[in-house]
């Protein structure tokens, strides 16, 4: 989610044509909706001064063809979680808080408990993903008459797994948590805070990114997934640990906050953050790792690529910003399970505002409709065992019952169908997984098919 290698090929970003990236652009947009049945794909373009261009293609509502519109509004995913850092960020540079100090002392009272007391979790921890601490994620459908708990609530329902700062563990709670803070030093909710310290100050003025305004429901597109690469209609919902990505705004609303990270924490001469911690959220917090403070870090050469994703049921998003050229792209899309077209096409974006001669489009993005067989347990039990995938990174296979479960490190178990012997595809993301025998039946490795791409995976136990 976070690694993206991008060929440094510069050229002069003055002679770059917008007008040409944006056709570009169009005709890759255009065909990726052909081939998958994704609704819509809006997107943003901005350098360190401003939002260059604003465009969107396709159908916010897919029955009554209501064309998306640049002013169409979507889920942002995870994508919010720089926001959230920022909004830390912000009371950080005005010492109000320190990202280092332990957040049992601005939990005081609460039923929170450090691991090992001597190590224990700061801020820095939460926001790049090395807190040690586990909880879960909870989604309720919007029109169920449940509403998901306040942010109060996650505090008695995380739980310290290990040491901070050793493994990188994806935890939507930890930002929830992180938004909470926001709230409790601030004494104004964490929607508040960030329409008071961030939107507004971006005349970003009619949006509540958490409870959507009358106006804002009208320019909402709808959710939807892809079955056999048709749109299908499902449904919206709502997040107890919503700092962590359950936002709704437009594409170039994210663009101008942004531009901040492009511009040493200003945009249109309104300071936002710090020069100093822009950069620290841009540095990598722990190493090996590629992530700082709300979003993924990678160095390329003399340039740093900063980038996330987000995907939520029915919604998709994806940014990447390149500090040398000073520009970036965020794009959205109104389908969940589109992350991997929204790299790609991010990426596809960076190159040309790069001015790299890229003469080859995208590849297809048509999923293919595999065929589930069914396979005996005892043949199941074989491919069980840890595999290595990259130093702090692998993929724990299980059986669980009669049913195959993969788990990548630090995310939710995912059950794996066969459709051969020895390969498998996961149903609620685009990806595959073949095992592989040293020529005497004895399993070896795995290779992981994803986003055009495959990763082995040594078997380690």
């Amino acid at each position: 989610m976070f690694i993206v290698f991008l060929c440094p090929n510069f050229i002069n970003s003055q002679i770059i044509s917008i007008s040409k990236v944006e056709n570009d652009l169009k005709k890759q947009i255009e065909k990726i909706l052909k081939e998958t049945g994704i609704p819509s794909i809006s997107y943003s373009i901005f350098n360190s001064d401003s939002v260059i261009s604003s465009n969107a293609i396709g159908f916010s509502n897919v029955k009554l063809k209501i064309p998306a519109t640049k002013e169409t509004i979507y889920n942002t995913g995870s994508t919010f979680k720089v926001i959230t850092a920022m909004s830390v960020m912000q009371l950080y540079g005005k010492q109000q808080l320190n990202i280092d100090t332990p957040i049992a002392n601005y939990l005081q009272g609460s039923q929170y408990n450090d691991f090992d007391k001597n190590n224990p979790v700061t801020l820095r921890h939460l926001l790049s993903h090395r807190s040690g601490l586990v909880g879960e994620t909870i989604k309720i459908p919007i029109w169920e008459r449940n509403v998901p708990k306040p942010l109060d609530s996650l505090i008695a329902t995380i739980k310290p797994h290990q040491k901070p700062g050793i493994e990188f563990r994806y935890c939507n709670p930890c930002y929830g948590i992180s938004g909470y803070l926001v709230q409790k030093i601030t004494g104004r909710s964490f929607g508040k805070y960030v329409i008071d310290e961030l939107l507004r100050p971006l005349s970003i003025t009619y949006i509540d990114p958490f409870k959507p305004t009358p106006r804002m429901m009208e320019q909402m597109a709808l959710p939807y997934t892809k079955e056999n690469n048709k749109p299908v209609s499902t449904n919206f919902y709502r997040y107890n640990s919503y700092p962590a990505g359950d936002a709704y705004l437009t594409p170039s609303d994210m663009a101008k906050l942004l531009v901040v990270q492009l511009n040493k924490g200003n945009y249109n001469g309104i300071s936002i953050l710090d020069p100093d911690n822009i950069k620290e959220m841009q540095k990598n917090q722990f190493t090996p790792n590629n992530y700082g403070l709300g979003v993924g870090v990678s160095n390329n050469g003399d340039s740093k690529i900063v980038m996330h994703g987000g995907t939520v049921p029915g919604f998709s998003a994806y940014f990447i910003l390149d500090t040398k050229i000073k520009k970036g792209i965020y794009i959205m899309a109104n389908c969940g399970d589109s992350g991997d077209v929204l790299l790609s096409l991010s990426e596809y974006v960076i190159r040309l505002l790069r001015g790299e001669n890229v003469t080859n489009g995208l590849p297809s993005f048509a999923k293919i409709k595999y065929t589930e067989i069914l396979l005996d347990t005892h043949i199941l039990k074989d491919y069980e065992g840890k595999y290595k995938i990259a130093p702090e990174m692998g993929i724990d296979i299980f059986l669980e019952g009669e049913k195959l479960f993969a788990q990548l490190t630090g995310q939710s178990k995912i059950q794996i169908f066969p459709y051969e012997r020895n390969k498998f595809f996961i149903k609620v993301t685009d990806a595959q997984i073949e095992f592989n025998n040293d020529g005497e039946g004895n399993i070896t490795s795995l290779t992981l098919f994803q986003k055009g791409k495959s990763i082995d995976g040594q078997r380690i136990k």
